[in-house]
């Protein structure tokens, strides 16, 4: 119930807010936060390595794909609610239909976000030597990594239909 509030009310946001790019990224993070709570069952499989491999004989790109297949029919099933009363209010069909299908992808990223198994990677630390914020700014590159990638690749059919 909550992703599809949270998929439903992001993607209203999108469409109401078509002229501003920062607030159509937003909206797709939204989205995603909606995604990302119905994951939490991939998340606490993949958090531990071993366990997944004992107890999950598929590969971990399969269990990826089949935890993935209920959220995103949640939360496009709520977006389409969404920008169908926009469609019906502003009688436009391109701009719902492209965040409609930006939807799915957006909850792809936030299934790529939880393949994480929880902990950083060693080659992280490595990073953080380098860095000139003693890892700081490493450790908050890969957190935002993929909520970034979601809001780009959400917000960009919508912002390209809307600008022609």
């Amino acid at each position: 119930m909550e992703a599809a509030a949270f998929a439903g009310g992001g993607t209203l946001l999108a469409l109401l807010n078509t002229d501003r790019p920062i607030a159509v990224a937003a909206a797709m993070l939204v989205v995603y936060l909606g995604a990302s709570r119905m994951l939490w069952p991939l998340r606490a499989e993949l958090d531990v390595p071993t366990r997944a491999r004992v107890l999950l004989r598929p590969s971990i790109g399969r269990v990826l794909l089949a935890h993935t297949i209920v959220p995103a029919s949640v939360t496009t099933g709520a977006a389409v609610l969404a920008a169908a009363g926009s469609a019906l209010a502003t009688h436009a069909a391109a701009a719902p239909l492209a965040t409609v299908a930006a939807v799915p992808m957006v909850t792809a990223r936030a299934g790529m976000s939880a393949r994480r198994r929880g902990k950083l990677p060693p080659s992280l630390f490595a990073m953080s030597a380098a860095d000139p914020t003693g890892g700081g700014g490493a450790i908050l590159t890969w957190l935002i990594l993929w909520p970034t990638v979601a809001a780009i690749l959400g917000a960009a059919p919508l912002l390209l239909i809307t600008r022609t």
